[in-house]
Parts: C-alpha cells; sequence; structure tokens
C-alpha cells in the first residue's frame, strides 16, 4: 500500500479494516461503515505497542477521524464539507487525497467548492506522495492524480467553463495514456466526444494529438483495410 517496506502484523490488520469500511461506504452501507472504523480507529486489543506500532496506531486513529467526515461527506451533507476540509486542512500529507475527494463529493452532490479549490491550488499539482507510515508508491500517487483531473474537468464542465473543464478531461486522458489505463482513457474520451461541441480549436487539435497517442498503443493497435 506503500513503498514495498515490510510493515508489522498490525499495520495490514487495520488496513484491511479500513479496506472493509470502504468497501461498505461504496455499497451504500454507512452503519457497518462505521463498525469497521472503530476498529482501526480503537484497536484495544494491541498490548504494549512498540514505537514503530503507535506510529502505526496513530495514523489510523488520524484516518478514522477524517473517514468520518467524509462519509457525511460522501452521503450529501454539505455542512460535512467544511468540518473536513478543516480537520484535514493542517495535514499537509492528506491534504492531496482529501482534495480528490471532496471534488467527487462536489460532482456527486452538487456542492459549490470553487473556493475550496482556489485554497487548495497547490496541491492540484502532481507530486510525490507521503503519511505517517512512509512514501506512498508512485503507482497509487498518479491513479489518484489521474482521478482528481478528471473528477476537476467533470466539475467546471458541469458549472459550464468549457475550457478549463476540457483542458482537465485532456491533462487526464493524457495521464491516462502514460499508464496504459484503458478505463482511463475511455472515459476521457466519452467525457470529451460529449461536450466536443464547446471545445475550441486549439483543445480539439490537442484531442487529436492524444487519440493518435492512443492509437500507438499496443492494447489499441489497428491497421487500415486497403
Amino acid at each position: 500500500m506503500h513503498d514495498g517496506q515490510e510493515k508489522p502484523v498490525i499495520s495490514y490488520i487495520l488496513y484491511s479494516y479500513l479496506i472493509q469500511a470502504k468497501v461498505c461506504r461504496e455499497a451504500g452501507n454507512f452503519e457497518e461503515a462505521l463498525n469497521f472504523i472503530s476498529l482501526y480507529e480503537y484497536p484495544d486489543w494491541i498490548i504494549a505497542p512498540s514505537e514503530q506500532e503507535q506510529i502505526i496506531i496513530s495514523q489510523f486513529k488520524d484516518w478514522a477521524k477524517a473517514n468520518r467526515y467524509l462519509y457525511r461527506m460522501m452521503s450529501g451533507y454539505s455542512e460535512a464539507v467544511e468540518e473536513y476540509v478543516n480537520y484535514i486542512k493542517t495535514r499537509k500529507d492528506e491534504i492531496f487525497a482529501a482534495l480528490c475527494n471532496v471534488v467527487v463529493a462536489a460532482n456527486r452532490h452538487h456542492f459549490n467548492i470553487d473556493h475550496i479549490l482556489e485554497q487548495f491550488s497547490k496541491y492540484q499539482t502532481y507530486n510525490p506522495q507521503k503519511n505517517q507510515l512512509g512514501k506512498i508508491s508512485e503507482h497509487v500517487t498518479i491513479s489518484r492524480y489521474n482521478r482528481l483531473l478528471s473528477e476537476l474537468g467533470i466539475y467546471y464542465l458541469n458549472s459550464k467553463q468549457y475550457d478549463s473543464g476540457l483542458s482537465y478531461i485532456l491533462d487526464s486522458l493524457e495521464y491516462s495514456i502514460r499508464i496504459k489505463s484503458d478505463n482511463g482513457m475511455l472515459r476521457c474520451m466519452g467525457i470529451f466526444e460529449q461536450f466536443r461541441h464547446s471545445s475550441s480549436e486549439d483543445i480539439l487539435k490537442r484531442y487529436d494529438k492524444l487519440i493518435r497517442e492512443v492509437q500507438k498503443l499496443s492494447v489499441y493497435a489497428w491497421s487500415p483495410q486497403v
């Protein structure tokens, strides 16, 4: 889940609870999700934890508190957006991932987050990520960043800011090509085609250039019939 270094066993146990909470959240079972949050927030079964285990426990307690705000926000409670942001803004290592979540929630529930995007504008560029447990893998960071780009694109398209929205969609398409994400490429191309009529000449030229890059990938290899 991070840089490949071996972690204490409790790290994997607590992480499994975190993943189960996420699965329940995605299924809309928020009560069950909160139960799993409690399991990694209060691991009372750990007796006399070592210094490294204490760091892990502290990190999961932070994630638990943030996720309680997150789950309320994802459920459509607009006031939870500010609660989530206020909690996360003092934790620099968590802001990037949190910003992704805020934009997803905004698109899902039609929240206005212009002021939040302005406040955290420097986190909208790609940078290596880390937390208390160590460096987060490049693959995970790029995947998150790619998702952020596409969600920003959708947010601005919904706001009828077509140039900004389509630029972000093409940024996401470019990263999808880089990491060879079939789903990412298809998603970006589908969104772009819906708004092609609102694109400028420069954006269309960039899109055509990226499509040629897509066609060069082996998964999309083709040859014209003569």
